[in-house]
Formats: structure tokens, C-alpha cells, sequence
């Protein structure tokens, strides 16, 4: 209820619901415990910008997980079970530490 007394009416969610606080299935729970690693230890991003498929062997991580890292996708990060939020976190932090500071990330829907 608002202060005028009224009822307000349920927001309309539109596309695509809980894109960015969906579960995390127990299958991904490894990739996203790297990426929370990978958020504080820019040591750690540093050295997956030198060897992504080095780092993602060291780290058990699969190859669409280590293709979308070094991509910065979110779309395909989001797909292959990063928690989007995470995801966007660690993607920035990978572009910053790489120098790529322009522009969105190509697969971002603020890129087309």
C-alpha cells in the first residue's frame, strides 16, 4: 500500500525473468567458486590473460567456461552456468587488467 492509501499494481516483468538472480545448479558451483576467487586476486586474472587454457586446466575449468572468460561473454558465460552478476564482475576486472576499457564488451546488449 502507498501513503495515498492505494494498492499499487505488481510490476510487469518483461523478457527474460530472473536473467540476473537465477540459481546456480550444483553442476556450475565450481566455475562460479573460481570466478569469486578470480574477483579479489587480480594475480589470478593476470595469470588466466597469460594462459587462459593453462589457467582453466590448472583451475578444472571446461573449455566453453575458459572460451567465455577469455571472450569476456556474458552471454556465453551466463550459458555456461556463471551467475551473471559474478560473471559481469570478473569480465570487467579481465578487461581492465588487459587494458580494454572502451566500449562494452562485444556480446553485450549495449554493443549492438
Amino acid at each position: 500500500m502507498t501513503t495515498t492509501g492505494k494498492t499499487r499494481k505488481p510490476y510487469p516483468f518483461k523478457g527474460q525473468q530472473n536473467w540476473f538472480y537465477n540459481r546456480i545448479e550444483p553442476a556450475h558451483f565450481h566455475l562460479n567458486e573460481v570466478m569469486f576467487d578470480m574477483k579479489s586476486d587480480r594475480a589470478m586474472r593476470l595469470a588466466f590473460i597469460a594462459d587462459p587454457e593453462g589457467f582453466g586446466r590448472q583451475h578444472g575449468l571446461k573449455a566453453d567456461e575458459v572460451e567465455a572468460l577469455r571472450e569476456v561473454d556474458i552471454v556465453k558465460l551466463n550459458a555456461a552456468g556463471g551467475h551473471p552478476i559474478l560473471g559481469w564482475t570478473v569480465i570487467l576486472l579481465l578487461r581492465m587488467d588487459r587494458g580494454d576499457t572502451h566500449g562494452p564488451p562485444p556480446s553485450s546488449p549495449l554493443s549492438s
